[in-house]
């Protein structure tokens, strides 16, 4: 899913006909909610290591 996102990025920032970029742009908004909903779900189930908080 990572690469999906940034391979899609640097299509959008390579693209330079609208018609282009528009595809990318959409692919981009749906795949970063799904990319969002993905990293909640992980937190809810604790799969993701949360980092130590900084404590001066």
């Amino acid at each position: 899913m990572n690469r999906a996102l940034h391979m899609h990025t640097n299509h959008f920032s390579i693209a330079k006909n609208s018609a282009l970029r528009e595809p990318f742009r959409k692919f981009l908004n749906v795949e970063m909610d799904l990319y969002d909903k993905y990293m909640e779900y992980g937190k809810q189930k604790g799969y993701l290591h949360e980092e130590p908080t900084f404590r001066p």
